[in-house]
């Protein structure tokens, strides 16, 4: 029997230890983690405050009635420290009427959403303090729009006003998303971007006591619509490389450049952050190494070696780049050349793909007195004659390629003909499409394509097919002859296997 007793003491006495370690250790931690009710709450000019009594994570909330225009994210205080914040409302939410002032803490991060949960969690302590408002800040006055050039090349709208108020909200209106953005300043002028269509402006004084007064209604003014095009595009420019180095301040050009890399209208490779190799025509060797100086936009170019062309190349910014650029988040870069022209050298041929200075389609030569220009789009080359035609004398190392029309200069030509060679030897072209515009395809102008899978054509009655066109092509290709029926399909077809 009395070792029985003697166990159970035993027990009793490790259980009390239990209790003492852990038990009274967790009703001692969740004293250590209570938290008082923040003090001295209230508002003071423009700011909201409150004394934090105890140490922990503070929120505060401002509703008016049951609807919240403010929560400030959670932040952690010391005991016996105070706060001093200016509280910016939400878009659309008025704190004028009734509105009161909640400050919570709590021993440890809730990031709630809802004043409600905070409200329901025991851990939170809550102090709040109510206002009503029935008077107003004046509205800001005086409000003027006028063009800035200050920050040449950038073009933008100053708004300037007058208003006695420390602090102005701005929302900036944008009727294509049916959205807004917010802004606050304690200047008595905004800058804003120009816009391609008109954009709603709110102007409203933020309260500068709110025990008295509440921020003023909104002053609304519309900015006008620019046609962004006129503004930003500056035309044509030609990099002179006949002496083998070109060398110009223009920060134009500079955007451009980077604009027409970022939709790969030419290959490149960085050497390093303000030099690059380009290759033109994309045919696998390096023409040019483009060299950037930021202190002053100077830019350098110079023929490389390796360089592949003979006379001159032309790219014409495409409209989807040219919106990219007009929107790019840095002011300077929106600036571009439509059309930019590397020239090589001015010989009398405006272009060849032979080794005399001349090119042909179907083995006739074409009249280089009729050129008016060369340029690449798409990393296709054409020519432009004085009728309004265009020829594709070069189609580079791209997957896809489709002929049928090329838009240039502002207009839009029709492809009437592809060149002899004009693809030759291509080593990535997978996908051809010509379209109905296209009169004639050259001599080899597919040759040794082997990985052209699938050609599609859309011939029109007149078409005419070169010797060798598609010959030694990817032996599985199909080639899909559209547009045609009866014997002209079948003399096609022949010409196709010639």
């Amino acid at each position: 029997m009395k070792k029985v007793w003697g166990n159970l003491l035993l027990f009793i006495t490790s259980f009390m230890c239990v209790i003492a370690l852990f038990g009274f250790g967790s009703i001692n931690s969740k004293a250590a983690t209570s938290v008082k009710a923040p003090t001295e709450v209230g508002f003071d000019r423009q700011f909201y405050t409150f004394k934090a009594v105890s140490e922990g994570y503070y929120t505060v909330f401002i509703t008016n009635g049951d609807t919240k225009i403010y929560k400030s994210s959670e932040k952690k205080y010391r005991a016996n420290t105070k706060s001093s914040t200016v509280p910016f409302f939400y878009e659309s939410l008025d704190n004028f009427g009734k509105i009161t002032l909640y400050v919570v803490c709590s021993p440890s991060p809730k990031n709630y959403n809802t004043l409600k949960k905070y409200q329901s969690d025991k851990e939170c302590k809550i102090t709040k303090v109510s206002k009503t408002l029935s008077q107003r800040t004046p509205k800001v006055e005086g409000i003027k729009v006028e063009v800035d050039n200050s920050r040449t090349p950038a073009l933008r709208y100053k708004v300037t006003w007058e208003s006695a108020s420390t602090f102005k909200e701005i929302w900036i209106g944008n009727p294509k998303t049916r959205s807004k953005s917010a802004a606050y300043t304690s200047r008595s002028y905004f800058y804003v971007d120009m816009k391609d269509y008109e954009q709603p402006l709110e102007i409203l004084a933020k309260s500068d006591d709110l025990n008295k007064f509440a921020d003023s209604e909104p002053v609304t003014v519309t900015l006008p619509a620019v046609d962004l095009e006129k503004i930003y595009n500056k035309g044509s420019f030609e990099v002179d490389l006949t002496n083998g180095t070109y060398e110009v301040e223009d920060l134009v050009l500079l955007s451009t450049v980077e604009h027409l890399a970022m939709i790969s209208e030419f290959d490149y490779k960085i050497a390093n952050e303000l030099s690059m190799e380009m290759d033109l025509d994309k045919n696998g060797s390096y023409d040019i190494v483009y060299k950037i100086d930021l202190s002053t936009y100077k830019n350098t170019i110079s023929v490389l070696p390796t360089n592949s062309i003979r006379d001159q190349v032309t790219f014409v910014m495409p409209n989807d780049a040219k919106k990219d650029a007009m929107n790019d988040l840095s002011e300077d870069y929106r600036f571009y050349y439509e059309t930019l022209k590397f020239v090589f050298s001015k010989p009398k041929s405006q272009d060849a793909s032979d080794s005399n200075g001349t090119f042909s389609v179907n083995g006739l030569p074409v009249d280089t007195a009729n050129i008016v220009s060369t340029v690449t789009v798409n990393g296709i080359t054409y020519i432009i004659d004085r009728n309004g035609n265009a020829i594709a004398i070069k189609i580079a190392s791209k997957k896809k390629a489709s002929l049928n029309t090329v838009t240039a200069y502002g207009k839009t030509y029709p492809v009437i003909a592809i060149a002899d060679n004009a693809c030759k030897n291509n080593k990535k072209i997978k996908t051809v499409t010509i379209g109905s515009n296209v009169a004639t395809i050259g001599k080899k102008a597919f040759y040794k394509c082997k990985k052209l899978k699938k050609v599609t054509i859309k011939a029109n009655k007149s078409l005419i097919i070169g010797k060798g066109a598609f010959k030694k092509i990817n032996k599985d290709a199909v080639i899909k002859l559209k547009g045609v029926k009866g014997s002209k399909k079948r003399k096609l077809l022949r010409a196709i296997k010639k």
